[in-house]
Order: structure tokens, then sequence, then C-alpha cells
């Protein structure tokens, strides 16, 4: 008996620091879970980078569009959008300068 082989799609869904390190050639996704049709298995992974890293648009991806920040820097934003009630997803960064492509922003 030779084991059953599905091919599956993969798929992989670019969050904020990717975004600024591709500087907007891949653009941060939201997040969202619907109920398939059918059975579905997932594996998720979440990785990040050391609290003081710097992450800025690399050098081969033309000109900055977005302004350095860190990825402390980053979640402290978050964490501050969450008490202020205006949830996870934001357009901006620490310093609140606009910076996500994906909310239609330059």
């Amino acid at each position: 008996m030779s084991p059953h082989r599905r091919t599956a799609p993969l798929t992989f869904f670019p969050k904020d620091m990717m975004e600024r390190w591709t500087n907007g050639v891949l653009a941060a996704t939201e997040h969202r879970v619907g109920k398939p049709p059918h059975e579905r298995f997932s594996i998720v992974r979440f990785n990040g980078v050391a609290s003081k890293t710097v992450v800025e648009p690399l050098p081969h991806f033309g000109a900055p569009k977005y302004p350095p920040t860190t990825m402390g820097g980053h979640m402290k934003a978050i964490y501050d959008r969450l008490d202020e009630g205006q949830g996870s997803e934001g357009s901006r960064n620490f310093e609140g300068q606009e910076w996500r492509t994906g909310a239609g922003n330059a």
C-alpha cells in the first residue's frame, strides 16, 4: 500500500515587519479566518525579532517609503492602540507617522 499524497497550497501572510523590510513590495495582510466548507488543518507560526532590532526597508527594495522603527517600538504602538480601543491593525508606526500601504497610505 502506498501512502496517500495530497497536494495543498501553502499560504503565507506577510505582516507589518515584512512590509517594512520589503519597502511595501509585500503588503501586510489583515488576519481573517472563515469557516471553510471542508475540513482544514492549520499550523500557525509567528516569528519576531529582538525588541531592539531596527527594522527598515532593505536597500535592494529602492528608496525607503517607511522610517526605521524597532520591533519593540512597533509592539508598543500596537499595545497603545489596544489601550485606546483602536484595535491592533493600524496605519501608524510608534512615532505616529503613516506607513501602511496595505491600509491605503503612502
